[in-house]
């Protein structure tokens, strides 16, 4: 039985050719991009930053530029 699909993808932290990545599943394709750094601990704090970054996208529901009183 295959695995319920989830609303909001699940990243991930990867390495390749010695830089780390954030990877993750966007429908059947799968998206990466650079964190520009070898460090493990310097890309884990890019991961949890980019995740951060992502879910505050995703929820913001008011707008970015306060109205004005008429």
């Amino acid at each position: 039985m295959p695995r319920p699909k989830s609303e909001l993808p699940t990243y991930h932290l990867c390495e390749r050719g010695g830089k780390f990545y954030v990877q993750w599943w966007d429908g059947k394709q799968r998206r990466r991009i650079s964190l520009r750094t070898e460090d493990r601990e310097e890309a884990k704090r890019a991961l949890k930053q980019f995740i951060a970054g992502v879910e505050y996208a995703i929820r913001r529901d008011e707008p970015t530029i306060p109205l004005l009183p008429d």
